[in-house]
């Protein structure tokens, strides 16, 4: 009887390269807002936060690696703070860097303050819920990453 490997989805093999995706988009924020600031060009910025928000919802779909012991079990807490938050706070974020984008874009309507009021509340909350975590002792509760939420208030004031 013979074995046939199984295939790796697509988003593990994604989910590999995306903190490099992000770095890059990073750096070209940093640039975009450099830019910005010298009243030279503002693509840079825009193009980066789509990248970015691009990035952050990949991110909300990539598979978490929490180390488990043989006997350790998780409770709804542990569900809730290491696999939920986490993902809708990426998710979150993505809504927010696309808005600010489509601000700096100018459309001509007004989406983008939905985009930003429904990002914001939903980042606030999250991040409220991961400070109760941290407070309880939910444990592994360390490995949650909150990068964005730095993007997010870095564009949402300038």
């Amino acid at each position: 009887m013979t074995s046939t490997p199984t295939q790796t989805p697509l988003i593990v093999k994604i989910a590999k390269h995306l903190p490099q995706v992000e770095k890059v988009f990073l750096a070209a924020f940093i640039l975009g807002m450099i830019l910005r600031i010298l009243h030279l060009d503002s693509t840079v910025l825009s193009v980066s936060l789509l990248g970015l928000g691009v990035t952050y919802f990949l991110f909300g779909f990539r598979p978490i690696d929490i180390p488990q012991q043989e006997n350790e079990k998780f409770g709804f807490a542990e569900l809730l703070g290491l696999m939920i938050v986490p993902k809708v706070l990426w998710l979150s974020s993505a809504i927010s860097a696309l808005g600010i984008a489509f601000y700096n874009f100018d459309f001509g309507n007004e989406g983008y303050k939905q985009m930003l009021l429904i990002g914001g509340l939903i980042i606030g909350i999250g991040t409220l819920l991961l400070v109760i975590f941290m407070i309880s002792g939910v444990r592994h509760i360390r490995l949650v990453i909150l990068s964005p939420l730095l993007v997010f208030f870095t564009c949402k004031f300038v």
